[in-house]
């Protein structure tokens, strides 16, 4: 574990010195830490003086090695919503895309200032938000109004946030239709039934490609991944869903949806996209049960021409179709 002690002036002013030589090399800045372990691409910076932060705004906005900027809000002492050298240094900064914001109580005046830039900006490729209660003061409409204007995020994470079901109303409808999104994490959050409703209409949207949904340590009942499972029956991009730690007692939808046993067509055209699921904690090979593990394997396989010819004569082990596509279900491609 690194040191901890507050910054001297003598610190403070040599990461403001590597920051103004735009070391190519130096691509995170951290604000609201007191590590003081060097690190050969991340900057550690705190200071009880405002205009350390004026400083480093203005160095920030001539910079353009820097891609991430991480925020502890609850640790910064100096820095406010009144510095404008500091946002206005963001504001001009042409190369941050990755913004990680974190605070053990609420979005404060910090954070919503930087989501206020990058939402004019448009910049954001990744947003993660840890810890920060959405339910109390007005981040939430300060977050929806950024995610409504940044459209290059590939990645938007909202975690431990107190999220429940109308919190995340708005924040689904900002980002519905996005064909950039590809991972979307809301773990330890409160979303029930109405959230994966709506969750569920946003992964039946043709326009999305989320490959990646981790709603793990949520409130969400049978009703709600029954919702989630049926929207994946025309999904043809999400690859991971982590529904660990929800209240879920049954496999069934999802073993529906993957292969849909009715008739030759409909397991022709059943999902075979989805490739991990974790429904359980612990053991989950064992837990999902043989059947579920079994489809699961079988959308592994890069060719979805043989996943679905291989769930036809799984179903149909009378119906002798191997000899007409033998040269798709070689073993070699797996």
């Amino acid at each position: 574990m690194p040191r901890v002690i507050p910054f001297d002036s003598d610190y403070i002013q040599k990461v403001l010195k590597r920051i103004k030589k735009k070391n190519d090399q130096v691509k995170q800045i951290v604000l609201g830490n007191y590590s003081s372990e060097r690190y050969r691409d991340i900057v550690v910076f705190n200071s009880s003086n405002s205009d350390d932060f004026s400083t480093l705004g203005r160095l920030i906005g001539k910079n353009t090695h820097l891609t991430k900027l991480s925020v502890k809000e609850d640790n910064l002492i100096a820095l406010d919503a009144s510095n404008r050298d500091f946002y206005d240094g963001l504001t001009r900064n042409s190369s941050i895309n990755d913004l990680f914001l974190s605070n053990r109580r609420l979005l404060g005046e910090v954070a919503e200032g930087i989501l206020r830039v990058y939402k004019e900006k448009n910049s954001l490729t990744r947003l993660v938000i840890v810890g920060a209660n959405l339910r109390n003061g007005s981040g939430h409409t300060t977050l929806v109004t950024t995610l409504q204007r940044c459209t290059n995020l590939i990645q938007i994470s909202l975690s431990s946030c107190n999220i429940n079901d109308e919190i995340l109303l708005p924040i689904v409808e900002a980002i519905r239709g996005r064909t950039s999104l590809e991972k979307l994490h809301l773990n330890n959050n409160r979303i029930r039934r109405a959230g994966s409703t709506a969750l569920a209409a946003l992964l039946e949207d043709t326009n999305c490609n989320v490959t990646h949904l981790h709603l793990n340590q949520n409130r969400i009942d049978n009703e709600g991944m029954t919702a989630i499972a049926n929207s994946l029956a025309n999904n043809t991009s999400l690859r991971t869903l982590d529904l660990h730690h929800n209240s879920i007692s049954s496999k069934e939808p999802f073993c529906n949806v993957l292969c849909n046993t009715t008739s030759i067509n409909s397991i022709h055209s059943s999902n075979h996209t989805l490739e991990n699921l974790m429904l359980y904690p612990g053991n989950l090979s064992n837990r999902e049960g043989p059947e579920l593990q079994s489809l699961l394997k079988m959308n592994k396989t890069k060719n979805k021409r043989q996943v679905a010819i291989r769930k036809v004569l799984k179903y149909n082990p009378n119906m002798d179709m191997e000899p007409y596509f033998a040269d798709w279900i070689s073993d070699d491609d797996d």
